[in-house]
């Protein structure tokens, strides 16, 4: 694609990083509110939601998202949701379709057996239980894929800016609270680690990934 000018470039580079926010934060609501539908519609209306809440064509973010339901709980009855008892067996079903194919990040895989018994353990858990236990299997096996030397590349090409914070030790995500370690830096997408050293400095995120 070619830009008759600069302005034209920027504005496509900008239109570009507001999909991918939008898609960060909206994949981060879904997650976090599993009963919620992931359709058109319920897209539409949480991007809608949350600019008006915000007053600006800002792209939707989780925080965001639960600021304004928490001064407006009634609109989640304008949103598509399914029962909680489906939601739950998606979960499960989810869970288990990844540990029988890579058995949570590790070598080898689930036998019928212990998919069975996996699934009996699950029966009790909560929605909260079940979402943070797909999180960690995505999370690990997301891990294992990517080479070392890719994620040192990663680091090496994100242009940090002047002023840099520390690095906390544990961020709130998706409703809990993770720990910022090598695992969990090894486990984010390009753009997420990227913006982590951007914010903190290269220098930092190298520190943290070499702590193990």
């Amino acid at each position: 694609m070619s830009f008759k000018t600069q302005a034209d470039q920027d504005r496509a580079i900008q239109a570009s990083h507001f999909q991918q926010e939008s898609a960060r934060g909206l994949e981060q609501i879904f997650s976090a509110y599993p009963t919620l539908i992931r359709c058109e519609s319920n897209t539409r209306l949480i991007t809608e939601l949350c600019r008006d809440f915000m007053g600006e064509d800002v792209a939707p973010s989780l925080d965001t998202f639960r600021s304004f339901i928490d001064l407006n709980p009634g609109a989640m009855s304008t949103l598509a949701k399914r029962p909680v008892e489906r939601t739950r067996e998606l979960l499960v079903e989810d869970i288990l379709t990844l540990l029988a194919s890579k058995n949570g990040g590790r070598d080898g895989k689930f036998d019928s057996f212990n998919l069975r018994s996996e699934e009996k353990r699950m029966e009790s858990w909560s929605l909260d239980a079940l979402r943070n236990r797909l999180h960690e299997i995505r999370t690990k096996q997301r891990m294992a894929s990517t080479p070392i030397s890719e994620l040192k590349k990663i680091v090496v090409d994100a242009r940090p800016v002047p002023g840099y914070p520390t690095l906390p030790r544990q961020l709130f995500e998706n409703g809990a609270t993770v720990t910022v370690n090598a695992v969990y830096l090894k486990a984010l997408d390009t753009y997420s680690l990227k913006r982590m050293c951007r914010t903190y400095s290269t220098e930092a995120v190298n520190q943290r990934l070499a702590e193990g």
